[in-house]
């Protein structure tokens, strides 16, 4: 829609469905087939602007016909800057225009299931629940994560111990366990002792966890439990902090 003017009787309402002279951003007349209309369009600087487009960061593709698992940008102390994928039974870096294989002697099931990621001591995790947990270093390809971590399906780094969620350990499943590593080692567990147990009375599992600031917040479905503390000595559990509000998927959420 746009306004005319119509002769003596000032102006009227006038419909144009001819828009293809495109956005007029400018401050010249808009032409009748040019549209001043918010679409596509940002605000900066005191003016209307083109929204950015989207184009093909890698047109290489991580594994040909087969479904990417996990993605990930993660940046290092040193102020590296890396994309990972997982695909198939493989673990791929950027480099360039190309994915390089970086899997290594990191054995990974060619399943669909997910991956999950965080950073510790400037290594990357990854796990999904099945395998187990892999490290890679910035510039060496992956292997096993040593010590003897749970296979958890999520990971996070909470006051610098690694934290695993919804667990495999030795063939058992702890779907409301979030199991931590010592701090500032990702290789020393302890999985008689060293858990929190989001236990609810609807035994809902795990779907997820953030670490926010103080707070780590262990996800279900139907629920958002809270653990607080300066460490270990002080950490303090609330498993339904937040009842009747959850979250689905682990992979929806970000620190934010």
């Amino acid at each position: 829609m746009s306004w005319k003017e119509v002769g003596d009787e000032g102006s009227g309402l006038w419909e144009n469905k001819d828009f293809s002279g495109g956005l007029n951003a400018n401050d010249e007349d808009v032409a009748d087939t040019q549209s001043m209309d918010c679409m596509n369009v940002y605000w900066k600087d005191a003016a209307l602007r083109k929204m950015y487009g989207v184009v093909k960061y890698v047109t290489d593709p991580v594994v040909d016909g087969t479904p990417v698992t996990g993605i990930t940008q993660y940046r290092t102390g040193a102020g590296g800057n890396y994309i990972l994928a997982t695909c198939g039974a493989t673990i791929k870096r950027l480099s360039g225009a190309s994915w390089v294989d970086v899997t290594g002697s990191a054995t990974i099931a060619s399943t669909t299931l997910k991956h999950s990621f965080a950073i510790m001591n400037d290594n990357l995790i990854g796990t999904k629940g099945t395998d187990a947990p892999w490290t890679l270093s910035t510039t060496g390809s992956a292997a096993a994560l040593g010590g003897t971590p749970p296979r958890g399906k999520y990971v996070l780094n909470y006051r610098n111990h690694l934290v695993m969620l919804n667990c495999l350990v030795s063939a058992t499943q702890y779907p409301q366990r979030a199991y931590r590593s010592a701090q500032y080692s990702a290789t020393s567990w302890n999985t008689t002792d060293d858990y929190w147990n989001f236990e609810t009375r609807s035994a809902t599992p795990l779907t997820g966890g953030i670490a926010q600031n103080s707070r780590l917040l262990g996800l279900k479905e139907d629920s958002i439990g809270v653990l607080m503390g300066a460490s270990a000595a002080t950490f303090a559990l609330y498993p339904q902090a937040f009842p009747n509000i959850g979250c689905l998927s682990g992979y929806t959420v970000g620190e934010g």
